[in-house]
């Protein structure tokens, strides 16, 4: 018994080599194009780039940018946008059956969490027509005429993220008269997200939307005004419209330029990035030497050249895929660019993309903190208003608002505000916003003269030395903080500031806000998190260094106060090994240097449980292309693997020689209707055979550890089923009566 995996037609597809990448994301010349139109916005004109010379009216002022390949139009989300009028080439006219479209976007998205929709590009309106648009999160495609095209609103989708550049591609095939299976396609970088049925796809003879979504149905001559909000915010590098379903194999090659250097480490826009680590990327398919381009200044990165280094060329023709930086600035923003090179004879040199992060900051802010006074003028001008944000907008400037600060009462000569934090803190740094009422210029009811003090146990306190007078604020909207006390590291968890003497003459202060920077020394961002419950009895365990760490300490245990010291290491991972299933753990890290006061910080507990049981085959990994159920799983009538499969790479296989068959004959080859849950393996047999097994072989698993007792099976079987079910584990037997 032998499987055939060769079904239906033969197909010999030819791949062209040498696809010059330069002119456009799509792999062939939009000059030869007579059936369609093209726009690759080159110097920002929305011009159509094949012989039919279709432009676009422009709706409010998209600016030109840097796109993925050359330019792009950048659109703002609130007013730009572009026209597609009527065009006898991408219209038949009437209500002829329009049976092929493909539609292709090379996109950035700024926000794709904006609430509502965006728009990259549409055709028709409300009854028919098509769609590409982000919203929440999401990137859809859609294409729908009457109720023939609705599928229940369902269109197939994909999660992106934003200021990332992608190739989609929306693809109708053969427009039948009634709903037919897979002939509406989505395709993401390359890859095919989704298939579902078909429909009818009239031509509509409507105008189409780029970076917005039209009015209404039915635009003329680009002369309409853009509607319900649906403005897309980000850049549009090109976009094709095609009177043809492109091919499986033309729709793999779309996607960012293969020749250049991708997936970034840091990501583009990373903020509080570690001081000390490495720049990597994934080389691009003809590169054999990268140059590096990295400093602070976005245009001398973007510009620069092996000709024109300005400074920033900082490794020329190097062959490893990273780069070490060396110890970096806190705080700043740092711009790299990765130029992939070819080997002879060409030399060819492909710009890269040019991307950014941001240093971690020296000092980061005490969130968690308690407020408490001696006297407050009244309800709503209490002390836990100089720590709730309350009257500070996005630039850290605060407002005129006197309830959106803390006013001492009137009969407190010497009143005291005090700040418990939820634990001990190095703290670096004290911001003051000082009292900003309309009526500070001529009152003065601003803190001047204030003794800060310090301590570990809030009984036992320390005066700070040598603080200076807090400034007077301007009693002004957008009022920066412009006092900065330095706290010189000190270690506490509580703060104390008794004021003697403000700026006027009334004996009543107050403060607007006031933030303390610590220096962060604990371990942080402790994984995982807290309470969580873990995919496998085995945990990694990981965490953020504190910054003056030398070591770290790794505590364990089920008691939470009774862990035990497991390891110490340099590392900031560690990987736990033997531990129970169905059990919760508590852990923690100490951070250690000795030469340090004081010589170790520790962080919280944290617990996590490991799952009830580890799965051996849940059988929803396998698909209908390379998992494939029965490769996995041997049975007797074995599959030519491989040879049927374009590029898996999968050895045929004879089978066991035995009477079963695992899969179904056709795709979906594991079940997926008769399921305890996700998918299911479907298994015939036949004891004429004289065996019926279907085997799994696995990876060399220890069954002994974490405290294994049972191994379950769910199975369904047919009510007039005879013989006999059995488990072998490595050739032990166990029936089911």
């Amino acid at each position: 018994m032998f499987r055939s995996l060769f079904r239906g037609t033969l197909v010999i597809c030819l791949l062209l080599q040498g696809l010059c990448m330069a002119q456009s994301m799509v792999p062939f010349d939009p000059a030869t194009i007579t059936d369609g139109h093209v726009y690759l916005f080159e110097g920002g004109a929305p011009t159509d780039a094949t012989p039919q010379a279709h432009d676009l009216p422009v709706v409010g002022a998209p600016q030109t940018v840097q796109g993925l390949n050359g330019d792009a139009l950048q659109f703002d989300g609130a007013a730009d946008g572009l026209n597609v009028p009527d065009s006898e080439y991408i219209n038949t006219g009437g209500t002829a059956i329009f049976p092929n479209r493909t539609v292709i976007a090379v996109f950035k998205c700024d926000d794709v969490d904006k609430p509502g929709k965006q728009t990259v590009f549409e055709e028709g309106g409300t009854t028919r027509g098509s769609n590409i648009y982000v919203s929440e999160g999401l990137l859809y495609v859609a294409a729908w005429n009457r109720a023939e095209y609705n599928w229940d609103g369902e269109w197939p989708s994909s999660p992106i993220e934003s200021g990332e550049w992608y190739v989609a591609a929306m693809v109708i095939r053969e427009g039948g008269e009634a709903v037919e299976p897979d002939k509406f396609e989505m395709w993401l970088n390359g890859e095919l997200i989704a298939k579902l049925p078909g429909g009818q796809m009239h031509d509509h003879g409507d105008d189409g939307a780029v970076g917005y979504t039209q009015v209404n149905s039915v635009f003329h001559d680009g002369n309409a005004s853009p509607a319900l909000g649906h403005y897309f915010g980000g850049a549009i590098d090109e976009l094709w419209i095609l009177n043809e379903a492109l091919t499986p194999a033309q729709l793999s090659a779309l996607g960012p330029n293969p020749a250049l250097a991708k997936n970034a480490v840091p990501a583009n826009e990373a903020v509080d990035v570690l001081r000390d680590g490495t720049l990597s990327w994934e080389p691009g398919v003809y590169a054999q030497n990268h140059d590096v381009y990295f400093g602070t200044v976005l245009n001398d990165v973007n510009e620069a050249s092996r000709d024109n280094a300005m400074g920033v060329l900082v490794s020329q023709a190097q062959t490893g895929t990273s780069y070490d930086p060396g110890r970096l600035d806190f705080g700043q923003t740092y711009f790299w660019r990765v130029d992939e090179v070819n080997g002879a004879p060409d030399r060819t040199i492909y710009q890269g993309e040019v991307w950014s992060f941001e240093v971690e900051p020296f000092a980061i802010a005490v969130t968690d903190i308690t407020a408490t006074a001696t006297s407050s003028h009244d309800a709503t001008m209490g002390p836990e208003k100089t720590i709730d944000g309350s009257g500070l907008n996005a630039l850290d400037q605060h407002s005129s608002d006197p309830e959106a600060m803390w006013l001492s009462g009137m009969g407190d000569p010497t009143p005291s505000i005090q700040y418990e934090f939820d634990k001990e803190y190095k703290l670096h740094e004290l911001w003051v916003w000082n009292s900003n009422q309309p009526v500070e210029s001529f009152v003065g009811l601003g803190a001047k003269d204030v003794t800060i003090e310090t301590s570990m146990n809030g009984v036992d306190w320390t005066v700070l030395a040598d603080t200076p007078p807090f400034a007077q604020a301007p009693g002004q909207a957008n009022y920066a903080h412009n006092t900065t006390i330095d706290l010189g590291g000190t270690v506490a968890k509580y703060v104390k500031l008794t004021i003697s003497a403000g700026h006027g003459f009334i004996p009543q202060y107050g403060l607007s806000e006031v933030r303390f920077l610590y220096i962060p020394t604990n371990a942080r961002e402790l994984q995982p998190a807290d309470a969580a419950t873990t995919s496998s009895a085995d945990v990694l365990l990981s965490w953020r260094a504190g910054r003056e760490a030398a070591s770290h300490e790794v505590y364990l245990g089920t008691d939470p106060n009774g862990l035990s010291l497991t390891a110490t290491t340099q590392e900031t991972s560690y990987q736990t090994t033997g531990l129970d299933y169905a059990t919760t753990y508590y852990w923690q890290i100490v951070e250690v240097n000795d030469i340090r006061d004081p010589a170790a910080y520790a962080s919280d507990i944290l617990s996590f449980t490991t799952p009830a049981y580890g799965t051996v085959d849940s059988f929803d990994q396998y698909d209908n292309d390379c998992e494939r159920i029965f490769f996995a799983w041997e049975d007797g009538l074995g599959h030519n693997g491989g040879e049927d499969v374009d590029n898996c790479n999968v050895p045929a296989s004879n089978g066991n020689g035995g009477g079963s068959i695992v899969g179904n004959a056709q795709a979906p080859f594991a079940e997926t209707t008769i399921t305890r849950s996700g998918q299911s393996m479907p298994l015939e047999y036949d004891n004429a055979f004289g065996l019926s097994e279907a085997t799994l072989r696995l990876d060399s698993q220890d069954w002994t550890a974490n405290g294994i007792k049972s191994l379950s099976l769910y199975f369904r079987g047919d009510p007039g089923n005879t013989g006999q079910l059995y488990i072998k584990i490595n050739n032990t037997k166990v029936s089911y009566d």
